[in-house]
């Protein structure tokens, strides 16, 4: 973690914010009142801000700094992997920056919380952070789909309505004649809050269904949320000092920006001391069972295919 950029007023963050937008696309969109991106950064401009660069990316990438009010500089480049480096695209470094932002703008802080309410409050936060990037962003820009990945995404499904939202029903509803359109994009044109209660229904059926593991898109899913509820364990011993600092943090931010801010930075620098990143000892502990899992996997793939 290098080069923290404070951004203290609405205006400060609002012009740093629209100026990270790399594609016609999103950069319309945050000029336009009442469109996503617009909305997005005007939530992200209510409290101070801070933007930085990784020092290790191979060990800083996965460490969910959004919980510290951060979020990183793409810097056009993504890494995989042992020694791959390439780039991912325009459209993809919005989408980027996009998740990153969201994961900031929904995430509220409670004084004291319980370690069972604090995992399920992440996991609703990354659930909503990851639908919005990788599924909600498509209805809200028309045309964005054709500029990012070349190979079907689950989106897709959607978008061609090959999964209608509207069959996503519980128990108590399916007596009842569903009121959305069988089409998606109508149904989002419609009612696009009951379309995200919907697309969350959809998405959270991956874990119950028993051919996740036959279709490659929905089992690399289903993988990612299962690394999601190991990232948590590794939260357990430091999780409520982040969570009463931040607390404290939001609610001074609301009386005087500038001095929340610089309260959050000396906390921060403090935690970090002359290590590579915050904590540390929680993204080494998760990249070790990141790398297990991995060779786990390998491993079995291997036996299978042998």
């Amino acid at each position: 973690m290098k080069n923290i950029q404070k951004l203290v007023s609405e205006g400060e963050v609002t012009e740093y914010t629209d100026n990270l937008w790399q594609t016609d696309t999103f950069k319309e969109s945050s000029q336009t009142p009442g469109s996503l991106i617009h909305g997005v950064t005007e939530r992200f401009a209510k409290h101070p801000r801070l933007f930085f660069e990784y020092t290790d990316p191979k060990l800083e990438k996965y460490h969910f700094v959004n919980s510290f009010n951060m979020v990183p500089r793409r810097q056009g480049w993504y890494q995989e992997g042992e020694g791959t480096k390439w780039n991912s695209g325009a459209a993809i470094e919005d989408l980027f920056y996009l998740h990153e932002i969201y994961h900031v703008i929904e995430r509220d802080f409670v004084v004291d919380i319980s370690f069972e309410k604090w995992v399920q409050r992440w996991y609703e936060n990354e659930t909503s952070a990851s639908l919005m990037s990788e599924v909600a962003a498509y209805f809200h820009l028309p045309g964005l789909r054709e500029q990012t990945f070349k190979g079907e995404i689950w989106a897709d499904r959607l978008l061609d309505n090959r999964r209608p939202l509207s069959h996503y029903l519980t128990q108590d509803e399916e007596s009842m004649e569903s009121e959305y359109p069988e089409n998606n994009q109508e149904f989002f044109a419609q009612d696009p809050a009951m379309f995200n209660v919907f697309l969350t229904r959809a998405r959270m059926s991956i874990l119950l269904s028993e051919k996740a593991a036959e279709d490659k898109i929905e089992l690399g899913i289903s993988k990612w949320l299962g690394r999601n509820l190991e990232y948590y364990k590794c939260w357990r011993g430091d999780f409520l000092e982040i969570e009463n600092q931040m607390a404290i943090f939001h609610a001074s931010s609301r009386v005087n920006r500038a001095q929340a801010l610089d309260a959050l930075v000396r906390w921060l620098e403090e935690k970090k001391g002359d290590k590579t990143c915050l904590f540390q000892n929680v993204a080494e502990d998760f990249n070790t069972k990141i790398r297990k899992t991995r060779k786990s996997t390998r491993k079995k793939v291997a036996e299978e295919s042998a």
